[in-house]
């Protein structure tokens, strides 16, 4: 689904925006308004304003927090328990549309290795969508 189909939808819709602390808006924006803020903004101007916006982004978050368990390298979660993150800060607010924005906390990893952990990631979500 596109952009302009998702905004062309008339019921409300719940977003869910979650990643590291850039996405939680961390002490380095000084006061200013995080992503979510503006994006919660833009759908008041677009009329859109009974939208439900949800920042769950947490500092510290990386791919493996929002990996199954079984998928996490050695069963182990990096920050939250592993799959915590899917649960806890994607799927229990049953969202309409999800934006990720990770990877500052995945600098070691080599450039497959986050691929590989992007793709199981979205796989996780697919699935959790799928069942609602």
């Amino acid at each position: 689904m596109t952009m302009e189909e998702i905004f062309a939808q008339k019921e409300d819709l719940t977003w869910v925006i979650t990643g590291d602390s850039i996405t939680h808006n961390g002490s380095w924006t000084q006061g200013m308004n995080s992503y979510s803020e503006w994006f919660e903004q833009y759908l008041y101007m677009t009329g859109r304003a009974d939208d439900s916006v949800f920042n769950t982004g947490w500092g510290g978050a990386d791919i493996q927090d929002f990996l199954y368990e079984k998928d996490t390298p050695k069963g182990n979660g990096v920050f939250a328990d592993p799959g915590m993150g899917l649960e806890q800060f994607i799927t229990k607010y049953n969202p309409d549309v999800v934006t990720i924005k990770l990877g500052m906390n995945n600098r070691s990893m080599t450039t497959n290795n986050f691929v590989r952990y992007y793709k199981m990631m979205l796989d996780g979500i697919y699935a959790e969508g799928r069942k609602n």
